[in-house]
């Protein structure tokens, strides 16, 4: 069964589960909410097939689509996610309408627009805020990696670091290895160069392979 509380908590919600709604507008209009929590003002309003999932904070989860076994806590926290699964949203905005799995967004617009960042961590306020196709990788620090699209098996720790990184670290087809890329200190870079290594307030690669 389930349990609703609140003015138009669970108005009108289809095909619930072992959903709890409570706060004005929870769960209304929602469709296919599974042994899901939605807790606050408007939380999982409109959702929609969503399976073992916490949805906490104002709009919390609100127009989700398809998240599983994920949590949701803050203002507008995963408001518009799609395909959210195994992953953790906490902090005003965070994963506001990201597509991840298997990840973690920590901090206000941590991973807000982020996309195909699966197994990653966002660890910062604005950290991997857009980051796009930033796969096994982990993005610390105030705005690191925020806008940076084809990260993939990067670590970014540092204010600013990686900020607008585009680099595709390479695949070996032979032995099916990976490269990777690793920045240390604030606004370093990897300069579009895969596979390198800088450490420093400020130090970008200048080469493939590099180690600065």
């Amino acid at each position: 069964g389930s349990n609703f509380l609140g003015m138009f908590a669970g108005q009108n919600a289809l095909e619930a589960n072992n959903l709890t709604a409570i706060g004005y507008s929870a769960g209304l209009n929602s469709k296919g909410l599974h042994h899901t929590i939605l807790l606050c003002m408007k939380s999982g309003e409109n959702a929609s097939s969503s399976y073992h999932s916490n949805f906490q904070g104002y709009s919390a989860g609100a127009n989700s689509f398809s998240s599983s076994n994920s949590n949701f806590f803050g203002y507008y926290a995963g408001k518009n996610t799609y395909k959210a699964i195994n992953s953790n949203f906490l902090g005003t905005n965070a994963g506001f309408a990201t597509s991840a799995s298997n990840s973690n967004f920590l901090g206000y617009d941590a991973g807000s627009s982020a996309s195909k960042a699966n197994n990653s961590n966002f660890i910062g306020q604005s950290s991997g805020f857009s980051a796009s196709n930033a796969s096994y990788s982990n993005f610390i620090g105030y705005n690191a990696g925020k806008q940076s699209p084809n990260a993939n098996n990067s670590i970014f720790i540092g204010n600013y670091a990686g900020y607008t990184d585009s680099v595709k670290n390479s695949f070996n087809v032979g032995d099916g290895s990976s490269g990777s890329s690793i920045l240390i200190g604030d606004y370093t870079s990897t300069a579009g160069y895969p596979n390198g290594i800088s450490i420093g307030k400020g130090t970008r690669n200048f080469a493939s392979g590099s180690l600065n």
